[in-house]
């Protein structure tokens, strides 16, 4: 924006891709845990660069695996390879002509008809790591271009014939957008869910990033970043609160419009936590008017947590409910004596007997006597006496029932 107008409005000069970024205003935040922090690969007013030529980074893309973009097959995994800035980025655009949309050959200091035209395309090729020179292929494009903390832009294209072996891939960097984003977003932003997400029974350390950028016109002063609660130690010894939370690298002092910085945590760092459940803690970033945010440990469900009906998720009872090495005895065999009620297996039991004739004199409350002459005791007796009676009437009842069932079935008795 602080060049003059006659370059502004020359397309020779602002000939960048218009068509490989957008902004999306959100109804709501989407959760996200880190990020990268937006730069440009120079400081387009005072040619300060962030990103030199031989500073390799690790490139990853879908694309397909058909060497210098030949047809070939799409792959399932995520691809990568090792890739560097070729030249400083103003040579990139340092042609001596355009040739039916393909780029010249770069200036050279005895060109007469070098022009520079301020195109976002910038020059990156891959590094030869002893398994061929990488190169990128249909299928990559889009794919951003990260360095250590920075997104610099993303994969444009790539031109038809190799230099030096090797293909060169076009990025547009975002660089261009960065005031037009800085208008449209005017805040300090960071992530809108801090923390991090494990596996249960996780003892490892892990290192949480927490980008903060500077999208205001104005210079911020950050103070140095707190955490706390959440990660006191429950064991015994001379443990202290950093061997399970400290921070490695914050933010305090000075950030100057559109710049951006990476507060690292390091959790767990001596192995000393086993998470097993959720930790909340908070954190305090240190922006003026900006209050304190939760800082989560959050555990990831199992994948039978979350496939509960999965074969490999189930028991052989549950996927086979009426195999006989499943059920109880009696559900698939119940008219065996030990699986059946003992009045339904004996009904003439003793104990059964009031539920077999309920209108017999022992089941009545009436007097339980012995038939008339019985045994000579002369009529009324103890207690004691009155008891062992009525098991004696109970049994000669039973007795005579069963002889006169045996007669009528034998034709004897009308």
């Amino acid at each position: 924006e602080s060049r003059p107008d006659d370059q502004k409005n020359n397309p020779a000069h602002n000939a960048h891709n218009d068509s490989d970024f957008a902004i999306l205003v959100l109804n709501e935040p989407i959760p996200h845990h880190g990020g990268a922090i937006l730069s440009p690969l120079v400081d387009l007013d005072t040619g300060e660069r962030f990103l030199n030529p031989g500073e390799s980074f690790t490139f990853y893309g879908w694309g397909s695996t058909g060497y210098g973009g030949a047809s070939g097959s799409t792959p399932t995994t995520l691809m990568q390879a090792e890739f560097e800035l070729y030249r400083e980025y103003p040579l990139t655009q340092a042609r001596d002509g355009n040739y039916g949309g393909l780029r010249g050959p770069l200036c050279s200091a005895e060109s007469d008809g070098c022009q520079f035209r301020a195109a976002a395309k910038v020059d990156f090729i891959g590094i030869d790591t002893g398994l061929g020179v990488p190169g990128v292929g249909p299928g990559d494009s889009g794919s951003p271009v990260i360095a250590g903390d920075y997104y610099y832009g993303s994969l444009f294209g790539a031109d038809n014939d190799p230099t030096g072996d090797a293909w060169i891939a076009s990025v547009s960097s975002i660089g261009w957008m960065m005031p037009t984003i800085a208008r449209a977003i005017d805040d300090v932003i960071y992530p809108s869910d801090m923390g991090i997400a494990l596996e249960r029974g996780n003892d490892e350390t892990h290192e949480i990033s927490i980008p903060i950028q500077n999208f205001t016109d104005t210079v911020m002063v950050l103070d140095p970043v707190e955490v706390t609660g959440g990660f006191e130690p429950e064991v015994d010894g001379d443990v202290i609160y950093d061997d399970f939370l400290v921070v490695t690298k914050d933010c305090a002092g000075l950030l100057e419009p559109h710049q951006g910085c990476m507060v690292k945590l390091l959790l767990n760092r001596n192995h000393y936590f086993e998470f097993e459940e959720q930790v909340d803690a908070q954190i305090n970033l240190g922006i003026d008017g900006v209050d304190v945010q939760p800082l989560t440990v959050r555990i990831l469900p199992t994948f039978c947590e979350q496939n509960p009906y999965d074969p490999s998720c189930m028991d052989f009872c549950d996927l086979n409910p009426w195999d006989q090495d499943c059920m109880d005895t009696c559900d698939w065999n119940p008219w065996q004596p030990e699986c059946m009620d003992l009045c339904e297996y004996d009904p003439w039991a003793p104990e059964c007997i009031c539920e077999t004739m309920p209108e017999h004199t022992d089941c009545t409350g009436g007097d339980s006597q012995s038939p008339e002459g019985g045994n000579g005791s002369g009529g009324g007796s103890s207690d004691a006496q009155a008891g062992s009676s009525s098991g004696g009437s109970l049994s000669f009842g039973l007795l005579t029932l069963l002889g006169l069932l045996g007669l009528r079935r034998r034709g004897l008795f009308s």
